[in-house]
């Protein structure tokens, strides 16, 4: 099995985590690496990385607005929501994929 690509129009590469009909992208976020803003303030600074809660966001919201600009609808999974309700993230994107796939 091999992971799936997606090459934005800034030439960047990246590994969705899950692509779904060439259309969705559901990605899985660590709550610590990806500085989950329910948890952690903005000016905390991420150990790991050794840079601000915000500019991981600031990462990631331009990958994921580069993402979105090539067509596809972008799903975030917070670990800790998935911790959580496992069955509510999963109908969640369930009626995401129905309403962008028409089902």
């Amino acid at each position: 099995m091999t992971r799936e690509t997606v090459r934005a129009a800034n030439g960047k590469w990246y590994f969705p985590d899950i692509l779904i009909n060439k259309k969705i992208i559901v990605e899985f976020y660590g709550d610590y690496y990806h500085g989950n803003p329910a948890i952690y303030d903005s000016k905390e600074v991420n150990a790991k990385k050794s840079i601000l809660m915000e500019d991981i966001r600031k990462y990631d919201a331009e990958r994921q607005k580069n993402l979105e600009d090539l067509g596809y609808k972008f799903i975030v999974v917070w670990q800790s929501d998935w911790k959580t309700d496992k069955q509510k993230v999963l109908e969640k994107i369930q009626k995401i994929c129905d309403q962008t796939l028409n089902i």
